[in-house]
């Protein structure tokens, strides 16, 4: 629809890359940002932008990794790819890295993603024992799982989570929202899983007692 109306479609793939395929060519869009870090585990403070016509976008600064060359009278002629946008010095050392770590996800292949939803029905089974209404979709090919605490609020459970367990969940605290988002990754064992919902057992259970009269 947006390029029926001549508009370019630009994609976060940040939360996408490193858990589930991305194929750039067959989605279709004409760039796509995604970070080293997050779900691919390179390292921090490191990303990339793929353009798939660079000759689409305007470069509105420059800078000296921008240009192939500069005449005497000050002509500049642009890179011939994305890297024409890279306006200052980067962390080489960093770049290498990131190289590596999407070496290791093309290795990886497949295995990554099985893995994690074999993990994410574990979560969603143990969480069905417990005080929650579970939000995300039960088929999301994703390490990321948003639930509702009942009984307290989500604020409370982070709180409690990571001073008496020192497990670390993430507050969505947003309009109409009050949850709570587990993240987990490939990585992970189905014992860390257990071990986050043994945690919100104690953590809830402690609140559903204190509610009882005495």
């Amino acid at each position: 629809m947006a390029h029926t109306a001549g508009v370019a479609v630009i994609v976060d793939c940040a939360q996408a890359a490193g858990q589930i395929a991305v194929d750039v060519h067959d989605l279709g869009a004409d760039a796509y940002a995604f970070l080293g870090y997050k779900w691919l585990h390179g390292p921090l403070g490191v990303g990339a932008l793929w353009i798939r016509d660079v000759d689409r976008f305007e470069s509105l600064r420059m800078g000296w990794r921008s240009q192939d060359a500069m005449d005497l009278e000050g002509n500049i002629a642009l890179k011939p790819d994305a890297s024409r946008f890279e306006t200052g010095t980067v962390d080489v050392a960093s770049y290498v890295g990131l190289r590596q770590t999407l070496a290791v996800h093309r290795a990886l292949g497949a295995a990554v993603g099985e893995r994690i939803r074999s993990l994410r029905a574990h979560l969603l089974k143990r969480l069905a024992d417990l005080p929650f209404d579970v939000l995300s979709r039960p088929d999301d090919p994703t390490g990321i799982v948003v639930a509702a605490p009942r009984g307290m609020t989500a604020s409370d459970a982070v709180d409690r989570m990571w001073r008496d367990e020192r497990i670390v969940v993430k507050l969505l605290a947003e309009p109409g929202l009050d949850a709570i988002r587990i993240s987990f990754w490939a990585l992970h064992t189905e014992g860390d899983i257990d071990r986050v919902a043994a945690g919100f057992a104690r953590t809830l259970g402690a609140a559903v007692g204190a509610d009882r009269p005495r």
